[in-house]
């Protein structure tokens, strides 16, 4: 009975424990159809996609009587990242990740962190990761601020080369992109 209590309450507070949120904030797709040399046509997206994830995380501790300096601090960290990813499509419109296919472009990184030393915890200078969220959430919009047409940027860059990778992993005879 005591394990089946922990379990549940394990179940219930986990996703009260994740330190992070992650959000799309664009996606841009290229449809591809490949023939290959015995005729057969196959249809490829490619994908890019961006997404930034911030995580923060709590240090130190409260003062207690044998802690007697309140040392509490909050780190996080905001990144966007673009990632392109290519998939078969069937003619039912499933989708498979086309392995070797992966790549990442990292764009944005922000960082911060309450106090830095011994001196601003004993100065009485200490924070929770509670008292920083709305901080969190700014370095989070701003973040995908920033990261706001960044796609289009990465796709002009590098459709060239996505089609390449394609021509190489999958060896088809032509490529015909899509409109």
């Amino acid at each position: 009975m005591k394990l089946k209590t922990l379990i549940a309450a394990a179940v219930l507070l986990l996703p009260l424990a994740a330190n992070a949120f992650e959000d799309t904030v664009e996606k841009v797709s290229r449809s591809f159809q490949l023939t290959y040399p015995n005729g057969q046509k196959e249809t490829v997206v490619v994908e890019w996609t961006a997404v930034v994830n911030t995580d923060y995380q709590r240090h130190g501790s409260a003062s207690t009587w044998r802690h007697p300096v309140d040392d509490r601090s909050c780190s996080w960290s905001s990144t966007g990242t673009v990632f392109r990813q290519a998939y078969f499509v069937s003619a039912a419109g499933i989708r498979a990740p086309i392995t070797d296919s992966l790549r990442v472009f990292k764009s944005v990184q922000n960082d911060a962190r309450g106090p830095r030393n011994f001196v601003q915890a004993a100065g009485g200078y200490h924070t929770t990761c509670g008292d920083q969220m709305n901080k969190i959430q700014a370095t989070h919009a701003a973040t995908i601020n920033s990261m706001k047409g960044a796609v289009q940027d990465v796709v002009d860059a590098d459709a060239a080369e996505a089609e390449k990778n394609l021509m190489a992993l999958l060896k088809p005879v032509k490529i015909q992109k899509f409109a």
